[in-house]
């Protein structure tokens, strides 16, 4: 399957960067990169690995799984061919709907 990065996903991921660099130190953030392109390489050998991220609105085609050694939540929806990365978003953000990705 092809994997893809929305413009809201690649958003996401600079935004939660430039936060940790700014409010931490700027290794963080590059270090949080690398953690979540790892792990978004990840997903298309199997991409139902992730749970359902809305299964209160039957959208079992929109997953999300967490990153590795960080509380980030990375949103994706899986398509015939192709899984796009739609966000990004740290675990204690509460979610209910794709609007709010």
């Amino acid at each position: 399957m092809r994997l893809v990065i929305t413009k809201r996903g690649q958003k996401r991921i600079a935004s939660n960067r430039e936060y940790l660099e700014d409010n931490f130190y700027p290794e963080y953030g590059r270090w949080f990169e690398d953690k979540i392109l790892a792990t978004i390489k990840r997903i298309p050998a199997n991409p139902q690995r992730g749970r359902e991220a809305f299964p209160e609105i039957n959208r079992p085609e929109i997953r999300k799984i967490l990153c590795d050694h960080y509380n980030y939540w990375i949103y994706y929806r899986i398509k015939k061919t192709v899984i796009e990365i739609l966000s990004v978003r740290h675990c204690l953000m509460r979610i209910d709907t794709p609007r709010q990705l």
